[in-house]
């Protein structure tokens, strides 16, 4: 042991010795740079992010405030989360649940078996309100009485959200995808809840048989599939109007969706709805607009056409920009979306961004651009409900969709109640006209635009996966090819642009209590919280969490954000400021050598009160945590420095032994509200000089070309051979320190211990050898590599390689003719073909030509032997003179021939 020791140090000491004397120029030092999220995501972190520009800083702090593993057999979900009054309330499920939050204690308001909770909300007096969905929906208010219901709700299923607004309750719903607007005001008095909040009824005959939504049938023709459209649409109207709606509830749109899911409003009080079935954004505008019944209702716009099929979040400015966020189950899964970027991609510059003029009315919808239609979406009626979702979809028991035509015209202009009486007809018009529009703007060499058109692409995808689009304005249109779900950001004058996409659920948007322009993005199935800033186009994971959604998300008073999880269910409070101390290391890095390292260079923005600690540690084995490390070296320190300029690396020792693998580990400190944030490390390291590597070394003749029996075109005598006489020599070679090398290349004749030089200062790892300058024989090569181009002479290392033995013959086979016999016109000639190098490769004849030649085997029947013999036999030659003319032709297409004069009687 103490040998190893002592040859371990010596080896240190020498390579130290002979690095420090080397002059600058002669080794080459690489370098490790860090700078992206692909560089920093195989490392470890502890209360540290990293965002998709390549940031590390230290992450939110967090806080459990309430485990409900002690309610597991009834709540596996937090649903929503209300703050009011001090405490929060709690919508759980899948069995609906209400429960109250203070001071650390959680305690059950209301149970509802059978019955599910999604939204809660406050009413214009203060007082806690629930959607309950059930059979029927109910809208419950906690009263200083406890909870009362205000209105039963017939024909409505589920309730997946509410708004409150000027002392009306705004509920999406489903499954037959209504918006409804409740005027407390005007709602029945109020009565004490006892048995009817639980009691349980038979399930709504007009919400949940599916009558009067016969499917059409594909095979029908077209005139009768329009009967039924008409038919359907028909008792379709008939069964809106048969409903009974409680006095203060009325309808205000009624779409072709199956739910509602999302709401949200800007300071024109118009609402924003997002659905599933075929992922829409309508924009409600709330007023007085009368229908041909006398009813007031909506005046409804879709806004977009989002290609995924579902819409699972959605947060709207005060000016009407929003940001939708999609739920596509389907495109949840494990892991991250795409491979993260390995390219530093800049940063935007956020003061040249101009601001856009909005204009005060609102845009009609005829002058926002058409889009493609949508091809038609897959049916959603046979799905199962997600109990354990923030938002389940259709119950198995629930009507189907009925299907609509591949290019479907959606409920822009027929948003009101009466959209069922559209007919096919009226759809056909409105796609025409749409697709006509288009293809005007685009010019008359546009394209035929397709039913199956997909999303429009972004240019040149950016990446990590999370990060935002480069801007490109985005094509509607359903049925998209891109994996994952999207949030899309939607300016008030309906421009729209996707600034996120990964593999994960959107479940809720909410700004970030300390910077409004950013957003926190709740998600499932892998229980992230994102950080989002779309005009700085930085996407961070701030948290991830052991439970797998995060489906309920509120901002506190405090400026706190108290999350809701799911699977398993739990409080988690989101703390304002950052952790106060984090930790980031590295993955082992690998010089493939030992190496010594050179200064390791820290670019950081450093706030004031924060500081940064740098430690390194080497080895010679890959696992750090193994035996054989030397420990972590006393840590360098960074601190604010006003004399340093920004953007400036910090140069750090690095004192760890020379060793193979080597790693840094960095220790944030803040204050709580600012972070110490790294940018970039850069570590240089160089290898000690080792010599090249040649993998091979091989040496080929060109095919040679024998030429043949048979005739050529008319005229034109058959291809002679050719010999080979060009010997191509290749190698494969590299050095360990990427130096570059030049190649010398010798020979040596078979039998010689000497070694006569063919060529020096070769670059290129091939040569064309003309093989006529040397005496026929067998050679070997000899391939030496050096890497003096770019190391001094003393510390220059060369490395050779052997071939296998080659063979040089420019000479033709010996043709002796043994015996020849002429007998009735019939030549025979037994022939001997030798060659001294080569095998033989053919033997041929001719009669009196010089290109009608013909194949001879050899008597054993197989070209095995540098010597052969044969029997030629001609027959059927006529009286007369003729010239017949043998050709031997070796391996190398060496040529031989021999003629003979005979005269046939």
């Amino acid at each position: 042991m103490q040998r190893t020791k002592r040859l371990w140090i010596t080896l240190s000491a020498l390579l130290l010795l002979a690095l420090a004397v080397v002059p600058a120029a002669a080794i080459h030092p690489d370098r490790w740079v860090h700078d992206t999220e692909a560089d920093f995501a195989p490392g470890k972190s502890d209360q540290v992010v990293v965002t998709n520009l390549g940031d590390v800083k230290l992450a939110s702090a967090t806080s459990m405030l309430a485990d409900l593993a002690e309610l597991t057999q009834q709540v596996s979900i937090i649903n929503d989360l209300q703050d009011l009054g001090g405490g929060v309330f709690i919508a759980a499920g899948p069995h609906g649940r209400i429960l109250g939050w203070r001071n650390g204690q959680l305690s059950t308001q209301l149970e509802l078996p059978d019955q599910q909770v999604f939204a809660l909300d406050v009413s214009p007096d203060g007082f806690l309100l629930a959607a309950v969905s059930g059979t029927p929906s109910k809208l419950l208010e906690l009263t200083p009485n406890g909870f009362v219901t205000r209105v039963e709700l017939p024909a409505v299923r589920y309730i997946w959200d509410m708004q409150v607004i000027d002392g009306k309750v705004y509920l999406a719903t489903g499954i037959d995808g209504r918006l409804l607007e409740v005027t407390l005001a005007d709602l029945a008095p109020v009565k004490p809840d006892d048995d009817d909040v639980d009691a349980q009824r038979e399930p709504n005959a007009a919400a949940d048989n599916g009558q009067g939504k016969p499917e059409i049938d594909a095979a029908a023709d077209a005139d009768d599939a329009a009967v039924e459209a008409d038919q359907a649409a028909a008792a379709d109207a008939a069964e809106e109007a048969a409903i009974d709606w409680p006095a203060g509830v009325r309808v205000i749109l009624k779409t072709r969706q199956a739910n509602l899911l999302c709401l949200g409003k800007d300071q024109r009080n118009r609402l924003f709805v997002g659905t599933d079935t075929d992922g829409l954004i309508y924009r409600v505008t709330l007023g007085p607009k009368v229908d041909d019944q006398g009813r007031l209702v909506g005046d409804a716009f879709v806004l977009f056409d989002a290609p995924e099929p579902e819409i699972g979040a959605l947060h709207v400015r005060a000016d009407g920009t929003v940001f939708a966020g999609t739920a596509d189950a389907a495109q949840a899964s494990p892991g991250r979306l795409a491979q993260l970027g390995t390219q530093p991609a800049g940063r935007p510059d956020e003061s040249a961004t101009l601001p856009v003029e909005v204009p005060e009315a609102p845009p009609e919808p005829g002058d926002i651009p058409n889009v493609p239609p949508k091809p038609e979406p897959q049916e959603p009626g046979d799905k199962e409900p997600l109990e354990d979702q923030a938002k389940p979809k259709v119950q198995a028991a629930a009507p189907p969709i009925p299907p609509k035509p591949a290019n479907k015209a959606h409920d822009q202009d027929a948003a009101p109640l009466d959209a069922a009486t559209m007919t096919p007809a009226d759809e056909d018009a409105i796609r025409n006209e749409l697709r006509q529009r288009l293809l005007t703007a685009l010019g008359d060499d546009a394209e035929p635009l397709q039913a199956d058109d997909g999303p429009a692409q972004f240019g040149p995808p950016r990446m990590p996966s999370p990060s935002p689009s480069t801007g490109a304005p985005l094509r509607s249109g359903g049925g998209g090819n891109q994996p994952g779900n999207a949030i899309y950001h939607i300016d008030p004058l309906g421009l729209v642009n996707e600034v996120f996409r990964e593999s994960v659920m959107i479940l809720r948007i909410l700004p970030d209590p300390a910077d409004q322009d950013r957003l926190l993005v709740a998600t499932g199935s892998e229980g992230q919280l994102y950080r989002l800033d779309p005009a700085a186009e930085e996407t961070t994971i701030l948290v991830a969490l052991q439970p797998q959604q995060i489906p309920a998300l509120i901002a506190r008073a405090d400026g706190r954000v108290l999350l809701g999880t799911a699977n398993p269910a739990s409080l988690v409070m989101l703390e304002k400021g950052f952790a106060k101390v984090g930790e980031f290391t590295s993955p082992p890095l690998d010089a493939t050598q030992i190496s010594l390292w050179g200064t390791l260079h820290v670019t950081a923005e450093m706030p004031p009160g924060t500081s940064m600690k740098v430690q390194t540690r080497s080895g010679n084995v890959g696992d750090p945590e193994g035996d054989g490390w030397a420990a972590w070296t006393d840590a360098g320190e960074i601190n604010p420095d006003d004399a340093v300029a920004a953007l400036s690396p910090r140069p750090l020792d690095v004192p760890s032994p020379p060793a193979r693998f080597i790693q840094y580990r960095l220790v944030l400190l803040g204050n709580g509200a600012l972070s110490p944030v790294t940018q970039k490390m850069e570590l240089a390291y160089v290898l000690p000089n080792l010599k090249p590597v040649i993998q091979s070394v091989r040496a080929t003749y060109a095919p040679a070309q024998p030429g043949g029996g048979g005739r050529g075109a008319p005229g034109v005598p058959a291809e002679e051979p050719q010999a080979a006489t060009t010997l191509q020599i290749e190698w494969v070679a590299s050095d360990p320190n990427n130096d570059q090398l030049n190649y010398t290349l010798e020979y040596q004749p078979a039998g010689s211990d000497k070694w006569l030089p063919l060529a020096q200062d070769i670059r290129e790892a091939t040569m064309a050898w003309a093989t006529r300058r040397v005496p026929d024989g067998r050679y070997v090569l000899r391939l030496t590599a050096s890497d003096s181009p770019d190391n001094p002479a003393d510390m220059a290392l060369k490395a050779s390689r052997l071939s296998d033995p080659v063979v040089v013959d420019n000479t033709p086979p010996d043709i002796a003719i043994v015996k020849k016999a002429l007998q009735n016109g019939t030549l025979t000639v037994n022939v001997v073909a030798n060659d001294k190098l080569s095998t033989i490769k053919s033997l041929h004849y001719a009669v009196d030509s010089a290109d009608d030649w013909q194949q001879v085997l050899p008597d054993d029947l197989i070209f095995d032997s540098t010597k052969e013999a044969a029997t030629v036999k001609i027959a059927d030659l006529s009286p007369g003179p003729h010239v017949v003319t043998l050709r031997a032709i070796d391996a190398l297409g060496n040529a031989k021939y021999e003629a003979l004069m005979i005269e046939v009687k």
